[in-house]
């Protein structure tokens, strides 16, 4: 993964940051939570996907635009946001977690939009 060219602020490693608080937010961890995800150290390595996913949705969106606004505190607002999904649903499709990425970024950019 590399930041986008444009946008070297966009840094998957913050983004794994702030999805691992809202992973382990979600929820208080429990022995059943190890069972499911193959303790921490699994859920971090599975984790690291979605966060894969939320770092293509963000550069997807910003080479649409030239220079986008941020509305708002982005890691708050969708990688947190993102990891609480993740561990809502650990298992899911790929393809949901990428629309899900897609979804809290695209909600992200055009507050920005509504706002003028």
């Amino acid at each position: 993964m590399t930041t986008h060219p444009d946008h070297p602020l966009i840094n998957p490693h913050l983004l794994a940051m702030f999805m691992w608080q809202g992973f382990m937010e979600a929820k208080p961890w429990s022995e059943a939570d190890a069972d499911i995800y193959g303790g921490q150290i699994g859920a971090a390595v599975e984790l690291s996907d979605c966060v894969t996913e939320l770092h293509q949705a963000l550069n997807a969106r910003l080479a649409e635009v030239v220079m986008p606004d941020f509305p708002g505190v982005m890691d708050y607002e969708v990688s947190e946001p993102f990891g609480t999904w993740c561990r809502q649903n650990f298992h899911c499709d790929p393809k949901d977690r990428r629309a899900e990425a897609r979804r809290l970024v695209d909600e992200f950019f055009d507050q920005g939009q509504k706002a003028r």
